[in-house]
């Protein structure tokens, strides 16, 4: 065993060797795509070869980088101790990873960019966006607002930051994620919205679901009421508000998280697709026939206390007082 672990740490540190070799020697390998990532790195070569179209270099603890090649379509730097990027960014990038970094603004993206990922850093604004972005991933960091959003954007990940409002959203947009901000209202929602996480806000109402979703959190929030729910909702997620009663739901939802309303009972029937219901904390004073065979379940009311029970092909439910 002894000798096994030895020859893997020796392993490793001629990999590691390998690497920092190969950054050292960047310039002659402009024809590869040298991948630096996790080798602890504190710095870079000053000229990086000018066909490099390629760079990642996440995981290190690089704090600035050299100038980029005008070439270069894919840069990954995060997990890094960057507080800056170079004034200019590639004419040709397509892809900006900078997580994770201490970055606390961003130089103007190119024309070209397609994704734009700059979660965990200290960014209290955004620059304008080109007009092809399709992915945007700026959770947890300090923003107020945010840009016009493109017409091509499909992701919007803005969780976790200091939004008021956000701006019209994109017709295609796919995923919204902004959990944990301080918004009071959403704007009309996509048509092809699939996704909608907007848990931990201010919101007292949600706009008209699209047809296309699947996804709801709202958790956390003061709504006295839910819109009508889509038939294509899989997962409905709405605990700690202050709901009295729910719409009717969709033939195939799986998921409901309810609890910590002021619900004083549930759709009936519900429906034979659900494997996960929590509803516990409510008003509840019946419940309606459960589905068999149910996954989990776990309802609870003031008056009977409902233990928690994988249910195999049976619909009981253990009650006490």
């Amino acid at each position: 065993m002894e000798a096994r672990a030895t020859d893997e740490g020796q392993g490793e540190d001629e990999n590691r060797q390998t690497a920092v070799n190969e950054a050292r020697a960047l310039p002659e390998n402009a024809s590869e795509e040298p991948d630096l990532s996790f080798l602890s790195l504190t710095t870079l070569p000053a000229a990086l070869p000018r066909e490099l179209e390629v760079f990642r270099v996440r995981d290190n603890q690089l704090t600035r980088l050299p100038v980029l090649p005008d070439g270069l379509r894919v840069l990954n730097a995060a997990r890094n101790r960057l507080t800056s990027l170079p004034a200019y960014l590639p004419s040709r990038l397509r892809s900006l990873i900078v997580g994770e970094n201490s970055l606390t603004s961003l130089p103007a993206p190119p024309a070209t960019l397609r994704e734009l990922s700059a979660y965990r850093n200290h960014l209290t604004s955004l620059p304008a966006l080109p007009a092809g972005l399709e992915s945007l991933v700026v959770e947890n960091n300090q923003l107020t607002s945010l840009p016009a959003l493109p017409t091509t954007l499909e992701e919007l990940y803005a969780a976790s930051n200091q939004l008021t409002s956000l701006p019209e959203l994109p017709a295609g947009l796919r995923s919204l994620v902004v959990d944990n901000n301080q918004l009071t209202s959403l704007p009309a929602l996509p048509a092809r919205l699939e996704e909608l996480h907007a848990a931990s806000n201010q919101l007292t109402s949600l706009p008209d679901l699209p047809a296309e979703l699947q996804n709801l959190d709202a958790g956390g929030n003061q709504l006295a009421s839910l819109p009508a729910l889509p038939a294509t909702l899989r997962d409905l997620a709405a605990p700690s508000n202050q709901l009295t009663s729910l719409p009717d739901l969709p033939a195939s939802i799986e998921s409901l998280v309810l609890d910590y309303n002021q619900l004083t009972e549930l759709p009936e029937p519900l429906p034979p697709t659900i494997e996960l219901l929590t509803a516990s904390d409510n008003q509840l004073v019946r419940l309606p026939e459960l589905p068999a065979p149910s996954k989990y379940l776990m309802l609870a009311t003031i008056g009977y206390r409902m233990y928690r029970r994988a249910c195999c092909g049976s619909a009981a439910m253990r009650l006490s007082i």
